[in-house]
Order: structure tokens, then C-alpha cells, then sequence
């Protein structure tokens, strides 16, 4: 897929961002985010040191009134599937795992 199709080529060049996409898409797994539960994911985003860029990203992500594009959660899911694909069952479980393994995989330059 070339940069241009893809619409999570910035984010993966922005590795503060990678730990956050599973709880992204779980979030709006469902179809819909209620305010409160946006509310809650971005207490937790406020509470790390992360760029304001970065921040804003996010933010944005989790707004109930504007949700991210179906191409864009499609692409998130493909690149969290792909971080699990290497994991034990175990690890699979926990949001935090996976965040970890989408930033070992840019480690490696797989994703």
C-alpha cells in the first residue's frame, strides 16, 4: 500500500501514538463512543507526557460528534492485528501488550 492509501503511514512515523491504537479502536469497536467513555480515555491521554501534536491526535480520534473514518479504523485494526499476530494468547489480552508490540514491530521496521 503506497504512503498516499494509507491513512496510518504519519501515525506509525509518530511512535508516541502506536501504544494508543488498540484502546483507539476498542473504543469505537462497538460502532459508537459515548461521551463519557471519551471522556475517560482522554483523562488517561492527558496524563502522559506526550507532544501536543500527538495529543491533539488523539483527541480527535475520540471525538463522539466527528468519529474516525471507517478507512481510518479499518487500517487501525489491520495494524493491531498484526502486532498480536506474533504474540502468546497471554499477551494478546491486554491493551497495553499490544500497544508495546506495535512499538517493537517499528523497532523492527515492520510496520
Amino acid at each position: 500500500m503506497s504512503a498516499e492509501n494509507d491513512p496510518l503511514a504519519e501515525v506509525r512515523r509518530d511512535r508516541p501514538l502506536l501504544p494508543f491504537l488498540p484502546l483507539i479502536y476498542v473504543a469505537w469497536a462497538d460502532g459508537e463512543l459515548t461521551a463519557d467513555e471519551a471522556a475517560g480515555i482522554r483523562a488517561r491521554i492527558e496524563a502522559q507526557e506526550l507532544e501536543p501534536g500527538c495529543r491533539e491526535r488523539l483527541v480527535r480520534w475520540l471525538d463522539p460528534e466527528s468519529p474516525p473514518p471507517a478507512r481510518e479504523l479499518q487500517a487501525i485494526l489491520r495494524t493491531v492485528r498484526r502486532a498480536g499476530g506474533g504474540m502468546s494468547d497471554a499477551s494478546r489480552g491486554s491493551l497495553a501488550a499490544l500497544g508495546a508490540g506495535l512499538v517493537a514491530l517499528t523497532d523492527e521496521g515492520e510496520i
